[in-house]
């Protein structure tokens, strides 16, 4: 991984550890703190997560967030703080995230109606066969009664 570059988001839609999210901003909270207004000039670099593809369609990326021009120009014209900026990223993780997971507990809900769906249908089948069993039994007796009068 390069100085700047961001970590993906995992393919299959699943989400990330909480220590994965937060550490990268607690750090980059500390560098801000350290840099102070030099921050203004530096930018900061940021290790974590990207947003994700929901997310990128209207925000920046944080590696343009943390440029210092950007940084600066966010402050003069906005006053939009970096710790306002860290803020947000951190927002939007916790967005990302709870989609995330979200989305898992959507997939849980069809494989448990689908395995549901699957024990009634086998249900059905063996409720078939006792029925099947039960006329014939019944039809049997009424034979052996038939024969012994």
């Amino acid at each position: 991984m390069e100085e700047n570059d961001l970590k993906a988001w995992p393919k299959d839609g699943s989400a990330v550890g909480f220590n994965n999210l937060s550490d990268p901003l607690c750090e980059l909270l500390k560098e801000a703190i350290r840099k102070g207004d030099e921050v203004y000039k530096e930018g900061l670099i940021y290790k974590g997560f990207d947003l994700g593809e929901t997310l990128k369609m209207s925000n920046h990326s944080p590696k343009e967030i943390f440029l210092p021009e950007n940084l600066l120009s966010n402050k003069i014209n906005k006053s939009i703080t970096v710790f306002d900026e860290i803020i947000f990223l951190a927002i939007q993780m916790g967005i990302e995230q709870g989609r995330r997971r979200k989305l898992r507990d959507i997939k849980n809900a069809t494989t448990l109606l689908k395995n549901g769906f699957t024990v009634i249908e086998s249900m059905k089948k063996v409720i078939d066969k006792l029925s099947k069993t039960d006329e014939e039994l019944l039809k049997e007796m009424s034979e052996r009664e038939n024969e012994e009068d």
